[in-house]
C-alpha cells in the first residue's frame, strides 16, 4: 500500500492510497490498539466509508475510487 499526499494547493483534499491495483480515498487513520473489539461496519457508517483496510497495526477508512469505462472521441474536423 502507498500514498499519494494531499495538495497544498487544495489543503480540503484527502490522500490517495493504492492497494492491490485500487484507488482509494484516505478519510481517517486509527491505530488498532486504540479500538477494542470495534463493529467496523458501525465505524465505516460514522466516516461515510466503504473500505477499511488494515497495515502495521492500523486501520485505514477509506472510500474506492470507482474506475470508468470511457471512449475516447476523435474529431476529424
Amino acid at each position: 500500500m502507498h500514498r499519494v499526499g494531499s495538495s497544498p494547493t487544495y489543503p480540503q483534499m484527502k490522500k490517495i492510497i493504492y492497494n492491490k491495483d485500487k484507488a482509494y480515498q484516505l478519510v481517517r487513520v486509527i491505530p488498532e490498539n486504540q479500538l477494542k473489539n470495534p463493529d467496523t461496519r458501525v465505524l465505516k457508517e460514522w466516516f461515510m466509508c466503504d473500505t477499511l483496510l488494515r497495515n502495521q497495526g492500523k486501520f485505514y477508512f477509506c472510500r474506492l475510487i470507482k474506475e470508468i469505462e470511457y471512449e475516447e472521441i476523435s474529431s476529424n474536423i
